[in-house]
């Protein structure tokens, strides 16, 4: 149909959408009820606006699906309502909401419930415009299921706040902070692990030069049943959102989001890790522009601009990234990478106490047989940005460690590789530590 004629399109659609709406109400057969749900879902993303006398009994269909026993139905009627809220006038429109709102209020089943706070948010995602004007009646129903103990409805009700901090920036303005507050609450629910035991145990591990006690933690742990990781990715990317859509915050951030997302750096599934990494990502991406923080003495005197108070949380950044540039997990490494290509960027000069720790993680990916061509990139991309926004002096006692990886990568079959280390190569003849015979050598 998208590539038909509006007039063949629009008669085609108008004269199957009565039978669809049948299909979809009987719940007798699920599969004939799954595929009509699938077909009314494309045909109101292609061609919902032809669809508006439609719509009312459209709408009429689908709500009674939120309370489908099969949950793959709920999914596909939550998809449907999202593309038929793009399109539909705005009697349709204040009907769905005020039906979700009732039935929330109502809280018959946590079943049920979760549908409702999913189909919120899927509408914030779709017609966040629309919705804002209703935030102040949903955020305080959200914000109680969130204190429910129920792991999957607190990650949808956290999806729902991400997606209202996207999608409606005025008007859940006065909000964030109590949205901020939940998602450091549950950035940290992990209630089958002790983090602290591990943290006592930290310095032992190290001197033993093994983690394979620490290995087991996880494998212990990361079972079926534990659905907190959810809860705690679901809060750092909204706190992503957050801090990438509220600029004017960004002290209040460095208060507050910054050293509780550093220590959550230590997180043990590695896809809520990558996530922390990203939110912190997004906060020192939003910290590089500000350079009218720069010139305001008054700030500058009470030492609160954000880049002052990043500079202080260096040392507990680099506390908690540089042990873990040597873990097995690929993925760390690189988000190691990048956290601190990113931090030089924002504060050129920031590593300079901290070279001796970090030139170790560096070399470990440089030479790890196991290292893929995107983490060496990666690798080498970091100490390169490192070299050319410190001083030369910083390097002098890492040169004859650092030298020996980086020429093998010279000399690696793959171009981008060689190309980074180059680029290396010339920053490390700038540091002039090591006689010319011994560059000769190499």
């Amino acid at each position: 149909l998208i590539h038909a004629g509006s007039a063949l399109a629009a008669n085609v659609c108008k004269k199957i959408t009565g039978r669809l709406t049948s299909a979809i109400a009987k719940q007798e057969d699920v599969s004939v009820q799954l595929e009509a749900l699938d077909i009314m879902a494309d045909m109101l993303s292609r061609q919902g606006g032809l669809l508006v006398n439609f719509h009312p009994s459209i709408l009429t269909c689908l709500l009674p699906q939120l309370t489908s026993p099969r949950l793959a139905v709920r999914k596909r009627t939550i998809i449907a309502l999202g593309h038929l809220v793009m399109s539909c006038g705005n009697i349709v429109f204040v009907d769905l909401i005020e039906h979700l709102l009732s039935e929330l209020s109502k809280n018959d089943s946590m079943s049920t419930t979760r549908t409702y706070i999913q189909c919120i948010a899927a509408i914030s995602r779709q017609a966040g415009h629309r919705i804002g004007e209703y935030l102040e009646k949903i955020i305080p129903l959200v914000v109680k299921f969130c204190n429910v103990d129920d792991d999957e409805l607190r990650e949808y009700c956290i999806q729902a706040f991400e997606s209202f901090v996207r999608r409606c920036p005025k008007e859940v303005y006065p909000h964030v902070s109590t949205i901020i507050n939940i998602c450091l609450k549950y950035l940290t629910y992990d209630p089958n692990y002790n983090y602290d035991d591990e943290d006592e145990d930290e310095n032992a591990m190290d001197a033993d030069g093994g983690d394979d006690d620490d290995q087991g933690s996880d494998d212990e742990y990361s079972d079926d049943d534990d659905m907190s990781w959810k809860v705690r990715r679901a809060a750092a990317k909204c706190l992503d959102a957050v801090v990438s859509t509220r600029h004017e915050m960004l002290p209040e951030f460095y208060k507050t989001v910054s050293p509780a997302l550093i220590s959550r750096f230590k997180e043990r599934e590695e896809n809520v890790k990558a996530d922390v990494f990203h939110a912190y990502l997004s906060l020192l991406k939003q910290t590089r522009p500000v350079q009218s923080w720069l010139c305001d003495p008054d700030a500058m005197e009470q030492g609160e601009t954000p880049l002052t108070m990043l500079q202080s949380q260096v040392p507990n950044i680099v506390k908690a990234l540089h042990k873990q540039m040597k873990e097995k997990s690929v993925k760390t490494r690189q988000c190691c990478f990048n956290m601190l290509t990113e931090l030089v960027n924002v504060l050129p000069g920031a590593l300079t106490q901290h070279i001796p720790v970090l030139v170790p993680g560096i070399i470990f990916s440089l030479n790890d047989k196991s290292s893929s061509s995107n983490l060496k990139i990666d690798a080498l991309s970091c100490l390169y940005v490192i070299l050319c926004n410190h001083s030369p002096q910083v390097f002098h006692p890492h040169v004859q460690a650092l030298v020996p990886p980086v020429v093998a990568c010279v000399g690696d079959p793959f171009y981008k590789i060689t190309s980074e280390a180059l680029l290396v190569t010339q920053q490390l003849v700038k540091v002039h530590h090591m006689p010319e015979a011994q560059w000769l050598r190499l």
